[in-house]
């Protein structure tokens, strides 16, 4: 019913949209490889895009040690992602919508992934409401098209925190005439965080109206962006200016903090605090890029001394990233990179989780950058596990995907 609902809503929009093209005065309708985009004065836009992505999946099991883990080899091809996004501005150009449609999503499941109204009040203030992207980590806030692997690094995903639905501000504001850039991001979300790697925000649970505690998630996001004018280097992981303009050193450099409160009597949840911290910096220069983050997290419980996790733990981990970007002769574009991730999580966690070294080398190959683009990686996992007879639990994973974003 709800996918049908988002095909009904999709129709019915662009039958508006055309509609709109026909009778309205000065009224615009664009299609390029950025998507379909129709313009009504100042007071009505609509922009229209779809990513699409396929991928093929190897994976070598090579925990020698256990083979009777549960782990096999295996090869599979799947649809990694179908959505649709349709966003732009109603009434006037300072009030905001943005919906996403995941029709598949292999990590997420289908369904509505954002959806939300704000007021831009100037470039430095917007206000939002409703359900988006947390602002916490660079490459998870970072479109999944626009990276240098096929996907994000194993750290970015156990310590990222991904959609929340809550109210938020943020803004860019210029520093002077140096060209730099300050950002920054302030929510409070819904605050469930049943999962230790990676507090979710679905609003799920057995409290009143659906809420675990009615207990919330507050995020705090800052980041200096210099040169801002080089490039956009807050958009994508990879350089992917023209040689004449990448002689310029374009970099971010971001921070953000999370906190996340459960208390007594949120249902299937021990109380804790979870503070959450993530430094996070991208650079771009002469077909070059570093992206680099260090993520922390501290779980203090309210636990009796008996408990298991009674003294809380802490979590540590981070990935650095290096490719260089050329430019072909016809247009096209070649890129080389290698990541190193790492996860290091507190001893005293329950013995339920392993340590993890992540190594990674990708080549991207793109025909109309990340719009059109086919990308190989190919993903050594290490792991050591905690307390278990057998330590080392290695694999190999090899992924090529083809994709289309219209």
């Amino acid at each position: 019913m709800g996918m049908r609902l988002g095909m009904a809503l999709i129709a019915g929009t662009l039958g508006l949209g055309l509609a709109g093209t026909a009778l309205a005065d000065g009224t615009s309708t664009t299609l390029d490889q950025g998507g379909l985009s129709f313009k009504s004065g100042d007071a009505f836009s609509m922009k229209v895009s779809n990513l699409v992505q396929t991928k093929a999946t190897f994976f070598d099991n090579r925990d020698v040690n256990n083979p009777a883990s549960g782990a096999r080899d295996y090869g599979v091809f799947s649809v990694a992602r179908y959505e649709t996004s349709i966003g732009g501005t109603i009434y006037d150009s300072k009030w905001m919508y943005a919906t996403t449609l995941k029709w598949q999503d292999m990590a997420t499941g289908s369904g509505v992934a954002y959806a939300n109204l704000g007021y831009r009040h100037s470039d430095s203030l917007s206000f939002f409401m409703g359900r988006g992207r947390v602002q916490y980590s660079l490459q998870n806030s970072t479109s999944v098209a626009a990276q240098q692997f096929v996907d994000r690094s194993d750290a970015d995903a156990r310590f990222r925190l991904n959609d929340g639905t809550g109210a938020w501000l943020n803004g860019n504001m210029n520093l002077g005439e140096s060209g730099h850039k300050f950002g920054y991001s302030f929510g409070v979300f819904n605050g469930l965080g049943a999962d230790r790697d990676q507090q979710s925000d679905f609003a799920l649970g057995g409290g009143a109206n659906g809420q675990v505690g009615h207990k919330f998630m507050y995020n705090l996001r800052g980041q200096l962006i210099g040169n801002a004018k080089a490039g956009e280097v807050d958009k994508t992981e990879s350089d992917l200016r023209s040689n004449d303009k990448r002689g310029d050193l374009t970099f971010l450099v971001g921070a953000a903090a999370n906190l996340t409160t459960w208390g007594r009597g949120d249902s299937g949840v021990d109380p804790a605090d979870v503070w959450s911290l993530t430094l996070d910096t991208r650079i771009h220069v002469k077909g070059f890029s570093f992206n680099g983050a260090f993520f922390h997290r501290s779980v203090s419980n309210d636990l009796p001394s008996g408990s298991a996790l009674a003294k809380g733990y802490t979590d540590l981990g981070g990935y650095l990233a290096l490719g260089y970007n050329m430019n072909m002769e016809s247009g096209d574009q070649v890129e080389v990179a290698t990541r190193v991730s790492i996860v290091d999580h507190d001893d005293f966690n329950g013995g339920n989780a392993d340590d993890r070294m992540e190594t990674s080398l990708g080549v991207n190959y793109r025909i109309k950058g990340d719009n059109l683009k086919f990308s190989f990686d190919a993903n050594y996992l290490d792991r050591n596990a905690h307390g278990m007879p057998a330590e080392n639990f290695p694999a190999v994973t090899y992924r090529f995907q083809m994709q289309f974003k219209f």
